[in-house]
């Protein structure tokens, strides 16, 4: 703006003393204002380079930001801090592994269609095999990813979710015995983690003796990994992470 303030004052200051000029020369009144005519076109012809400019530099510079924020991962941890640490955007930091967390929200029984809902179900794939282009990629990762799909800004300003490999998932879990780790009775996780389904979750990987399986895990019963082969019409749920050391 201070830019564009400057080119208008000193186009207005040529074109007076071009007047002054032209007024006094050879040619009177028409060739003062074909000369300040050339003078503005001139000025408008930069003012339009400089906003193209602008723009290329405001794009850069959202590029840059959206690069930032993808890279930003969570930090070790400090002397006294608590592994787990919840943000207050909706996701948690573990500074032992540098994974930060999708966290799920208690909504009412059956609130399909939002992906924090801890009960939102989801399908790896559309066709039964393990390639994953079920309502758990084209759904739930898209929604935290792709603003065009949800219509707002990438979760928690990151773009990069992903569904959690098994040992992902598994470096969360704690030992039975500790709370509220009990066989049938507790999820084996912090409850910073909290509200968690009584259900089994997806993780991202698949293969197996047939190659043909998915395996989700169940923190309700000493975390122990189930392959699944009707990847099209069984549905769990899932939870979100990024980054990792």
């Amino acid at each position: 703006m201070r830019t564009s303030t400057k080119f208008i004052a000193l186009a207005a200051t040529s074109a007076i003393a071009l007047s002054t000029v032209a007024f006094g020369a050879e040619g009177g009144v028409p060739e003062a204002l074909r000369r300040i005519d050339a003078t503005l076109n001139a000025v408008i012809a930069t003012l339009n380079q400089l906003s193209i400019k602008v723009g290329q530099l405001a794009t850069a510079n959202d590029n840059l930001q959206n690069q930032f924020a993808a890279s930003v991962t969570c930090p070790a941890a400090l002397q006294g801090r608590p592994r787990f640490v919840d943000n207050g955007d909706g996701t948690i930091c573990d500074s032992a592994t540098g994974l930060m967390w999708e966290k799920k929200i208690d909504c009412a029984a059956g609130g399909q269609g939002n992906p924090h809902c801890v009960y939102s179900t989801y399908r790896w794939s559309v066709s039964g095999s393990t390639q994953p282009n079920g309502t758990l990629y084209s759904d739930f990762l898209a929604n935290l990813n792709d603003m065009t799909i949800s219509r707002q800004p990438c979760f928690a300003g990151h773009c990069d979710w992903r569904i959690p490999k098994l040992a992902e998932l598994r470096s969360i879990r704690i030992a039975e015995g500790t709370p509220p780790c009990a066989p049938l009775h507790g999820a084996c996780f912090d409850p910073i983690f909290a509200p968690t389904s009584h259900d089994f979750y997806f993780t991202s990987d698949s293969g197996g003796p047939q190659m043909q399986l998915v395996w989700v895990v169940n923190f309700w019963n000493d975390f122990q990994p189930f392959p699944i082969a009707d990847t099209s019409s069984l549905a769990f749920p899932a939870r979100a992470v990024r980054g990792g050391r």
